[in-house]
């Protein structure tokens, strides 16, 4: 769990460089990160234990967040109206998001034993 936390981070940090080096590139990289992200909370999902309580609310709180994105990017998708918010749907959202995953594999690596 170490290794996935430290990797998480890195790769967090690079999509943060490629925003400020090319937003276009970051937003590329974002979609790479979302995916990654992705996986592994499933992965972590089927192996977390419920014995660590602040780690196992944390993914559920995680994917709550997935869930609520998602809906509010459907909902972007299919309609006109959204366009006023979309810097914050497509860039600022899935990155908070992404923030909070490192911080959820960082409180399951600091209490658990996966």
């Amino acid at each position: 769990m170490k290794k996935l936390f430290y990797f998480n981070v890195l790769i967090y940090i690079t999509i943060i460089g490629l925003y400020i080096y090319a937003t276009i590139l970051g937003a590329i990289g974002q979609i790479g990160l979302g995916a990654f992200q992705i996986i592994i909370a499933i992965l972590i999902s089927t192996d977390i234990k419920k014995t660590n309580n602040l780690g196992y609310k944390a993914l559920q709180i995680y994917w709550y967040f997935v869930l609520a994105y998602s809906i509010a990017f459907i909902l972007f998708i299919t309609s006109d109206s959204l366009n006023n918010f979309s810097s914050s749907i497509l860039y600022i959202i899935p990155m908070t998001i992404g923030f909070y995953f490192v911080i959820v594999t960082f409180l399951i690596y600091k209490y658990s034993n996966l």
